[in-house]
């Protein structure tokens, strides 16, 4: 992984996903398009087992929702920016080929994505190959529900 003893962690990763569907509401279902792209960047610093870091990201959304009979089609365009906190756990099992990351996400409140509880896990599975997973709670009273993730990489 490449993870030292003791040292600075910097991390960074982009994200983006396209979705299409409809919204229902008392029987009446429109179609939907929404465009979601960002970024995060990570400092840390490892000691020993534990790497606790501060992550800050930024996500542009872009929502169409199309086939309305009553009205203007809605349109939304805006970038929410968030914080986290978390850490990276090597494994206690002794196991060195397994990372494992805890983070609080949605710290910061209002206009932002939910508050939500993240568990991510990768093993490094053969020569350069990973794989990992992940579950997401979300937290909050009005926002209720989870979500998981397959992660298939190399490393370089």
């Amino acid at each position: 992984f490449g993870f030292l003893d003791n040292g600075i962690y910097i991390g960074a990763s982009l994200s983006s996903a396209d979705l299409e569907g409809d919204i229902c509401l008392f029987g009446l279902c429109r179609d939907f398009k929404s465009t979601e792209s960002g970024y995060a960047l990570s400092a840390g610093y490892e000691v020993n087992l534990v790497t606790p870091y501060i992550s800050v990201s930024s996500t542009d959304v872009w929502l169409d929702v199309l086939d309305i009979d009553v009205g203007p089609p809605i349109e939304k365009d805006e970038t929410q920016m968030d914080f986290s906190i978390g850490m990276w756990v090597d494994s206690f099992t002794g196991y060195d080929k397994l990372k494992m990351k805890l983070s609080l996400d949605g710290i910061k409140e209002g206009e932002g994505p939910p508050r939500s509880l993240s568990a991510f896990a990768v093993v490094n599975a053969r020569r350069n190959f990973l794989v990992g997973g992940s579950f997401t709670l979300l937290i909050e009273e009005d926002n209720k529900g989870w979500k998981g993730g397959l992660m298939l990489g190399y490393k370089f």
